[in-house]
């Protein structure tokens, strides 16, 4: 007989009666490896009760029963919004955070503030060497709680160390070369001076960013009007800001509305205005769910386009695109007749119109009495408005609609249930910190219509890029093209950038030292993670009172800028003993025993080559890696 063989040689077999189902990473956020499952359903409690939607569940039944997401298929396929609650409450490793998974485990926590929108979530950053490697919700705060969404939680990693700017860089000829600190400070105050000496401190305009901290708009807005002397500074938000917060004033009487996010969620009655705020604001529509699954509230919904809280309204008020204004408009002066007799806007049937009236006018709340001091008291009606972040025109007519909405079931009290959603994150702070055109000062808008057409010769842009977050790209681009002369603060080389004379390099917003102002004006602390210590928030890094080198002027003296020391190191941790990739990866350094074998090995080699008998340095080094008998 020849040699003998199992009889499933050639076969394909398993331990499992049933195949495994194998793990999805299909998605960049999330992996799904379902062989690790508890079935404890945490997720799928966390998914719907916390976050109300419900992509999570069981499927199959008895021995089979799994978690799926959706109708099974893969996670990306499903509704999920990859906001990550379900990892926070996953006991087991069947949910893991994929950019992150093989990254070190954070050594320290740091408290700071998210600035992917204006709700002004906090945040906790888990760092490893000065670097954050995962980031959790922070419970303190009032409008946030233990929720944050896919920005908060992943937009800290879109951009890594490497593809950071750690060098500044000055145009030599056609190409960008990386230039010491001093000289680009230098450069960049020899070139704005040598503009406003020829023309005028009126051929200078600075753009700010939505995204800095409170402390560098106000640095930034010193450094164009007592050092450059122009009034030509704004942001890319700033028309859609001023022409909400004038037409607040016009109505209510202020643009310092007296409302918290927090209170959305206690409300009664609920009027949404505007665009997708399950996109835009995640935080606020999840706060909006709570108040209509937890506490019964109803919700009435105007918007064009269908989005996630058309499954929670009471009323879905559909007008054709543009008309918004119009049906909220319609919708205050129904509720401010008896009869209510108001045509219906393009889009919006009568019915449904009659319908959000009777609902809001069903539970109007009272106004409070004098006599009893319950006038402070929060009205149980919220109108929340998210303008876009373009149209002044759009912006303007819906702001006017919300504020005469919230007064018509509101009266005096408007101003404590109109709750304004600013599109970028410190549209507020850069307002208060004095970031707005001066007496005579051009707008956003109109500043890249002046630069376009000659009348701007110089530009200092500070950590933004207009060719990506404004519209009129090709007006832009000319923009950029027609200036004498462009200064860039950036952390990255954007494409703005590579039309620069001179690209000052700074820190990513995380790394940064300041404070943030959110859309319902609650001030929130950034902080950097240890290791990782920006300045004191100028549009450099800077303290206020630095002293310039030789020859820089007091533009220098402002736009100090800190040397990246820490942007040379590898990106994820410190230099460590060659050991295996997979366990380096896996605990961030190498195995102790390998690494001391490895040691021995080169002390052999080294006291052979010597040929000293063992009595030289190398052989008693030996002898103390091997340690006692």
């Amino acid at each position: 007989m020849g040699e003998f063989e199992e009889p499933w040689v050639g076969e394909e077999r398993s331990y499992y009666e049933a195949p495994p189902p194998e793990p999805d990473r299909a998605n960049p956020f999330l992996e799904f490896d379902p062989q690790m499952c508890i079935i404890c359903t945490r997720c799928v409690r966390a998914c719907a009760d916390l976050r109300h939607t419900g992509a999570i569940s069981l499927s199959g039944k008895g021995p089979t029963t799994m978690i799926a997401f959706g109708t099974g298929g893969a996670v990306h396929e499903s509704n999920c919004d990859f906001c990550g609650s379900c990892i926070d409450v996953c006991p087991t490793a069947t949910l893991m955070e994929k950019p992150n998974k093989w990254v070190a485990l954070a050594e320290e926590w740091t408290n700071s503030a998210c600035n992917g929108c204006s709700v002004g979530c906090t945040i906790s950053y888990g760092t490893r060497d000065g670097r954050p490697v995962i980031v959790r919700p922070d419970r303190l705060n009032p409008t946030s709680r233990d929720q944050i969404c896919v920005r908060g939680r992943f937009h800290y990693d879109a951009v890594t160390d490497g593809q950071r700017l750690s060098r500044s860089l000055a145009r030599r000829g056609d190409r960008l070369l990386p230039v010491t600190p001093e000289e680009a400070m230098d450069e960049a105050a020899q070139v704005l001076a040598a503009i406003k000496a020829e023309h005028g401190a009126d051929a200078v305009a600075v753009l700010g960013s939505p995204h800095a901290t409170n402390e560098e708009a106000a640095l930034l807005a010193r450094l164009a009007r007592e050092v450059i002397g122009t009034p030509h500074l704004d942001h890319v938000g700033g028309p859609v800001h001023r022409a909400v917060a004038a037409t607040l004033a016009d109505a209510i009487g202020s643009d310092r509305l007296t409302s918290t996010y927090a209170d959305i969620e206690h409300a009664d009655t609920i009027v949404v205005v505007g665009g997708d705020i399950e996109e835009s604001h995640q935080v606020i529509s999840l706060r909006v769910k709570d108040a209509v699954v937890n506490g019964g509230a109803k919700l009435v919904l105007i918007s064009s386009r269908w989005g996630e809280l058309v499954d929670f309204a009471e009323v879905w008020l559909q007008p054709s695109p543009g008309h918004e204004a119009l049906a909220a408009q319609q919708l205050a002066h129904a509720l401010d007749t008896a009869a209510g007799e108001a045509g219906a806007p393009a889009g919006v049937a009568a019915d449904a119109l009659s319908r959000a009236r009777e609902l809001i006018a069903g539970r109007k709340p009272e106004p409070p009495s004098d006599d009893n001091g319950a006038s402070e008291e929060r009205p149980s009606f919220a109108v929340v408005y998210a303008p876009g972040p373009f149209s002044v025109e759009a912006a303007t007519e819906e702001a006017r609609a919300s504020a005469n909405l919230a007064i018509a079931a509101l009266g005096d009290r408007a101003a404590m249930g109109l709750h304004y959603l600013p599109a970028d994150a410190n549209t507020l702070g850069l307002a208060d910190m004095g970031l707005e055109p001066g007496d005579g000062g051009l707008s956003f808008t109109e500043i890249i219509e002046a630069a376009r057409d000659g009348s701007i010769r110089a530009l200092l842009i500070h950590d933004d890029n207009p060719l990506l977050s404004s519209t009129g790209t090709a007006d832009v681009q000319a923009a950029l093209e027609a200036v004498d002369a462009l200064v860039v603060i950036d952390s990255l080389r954007s494409t703005a950038a590579e039309h620069a004379n001179v690209v000052l390099a700074e820190l990513p917003f995380f790394a940064k030292n300041g404070t943030t102002t959110s859309g319902d004006r609650r001030i929130t602390r950034q902080r950097p993670p240890p290791g990782r210590r920006g300045g004191g928030g100028s549009p450099a890094g800077a303290p206020p009172g630095a002293r310039p080198p030789a020859g820089g002027g007091g533009l220098v003296a402002v736009l100090r800028y800190p040397r990246h020391d820490h942007l040379r190191r590898p990106p994820h941790h410190s230099p460590a003993p060659r050991c295996g990739a997979a366990t380096r990866r896996a605990r961030g350094r190498c195995h102790p025993g390998r690494a001391r074998e490895r040691a021995r090995r080169r002390l052999r080699l080294r006291a052979r080559r010597r040929g000293d008998g063992g009595h030289g340095g190398a052989r008693r080094r030996l002898h103390a890696l091997r340690g006692p008998a």
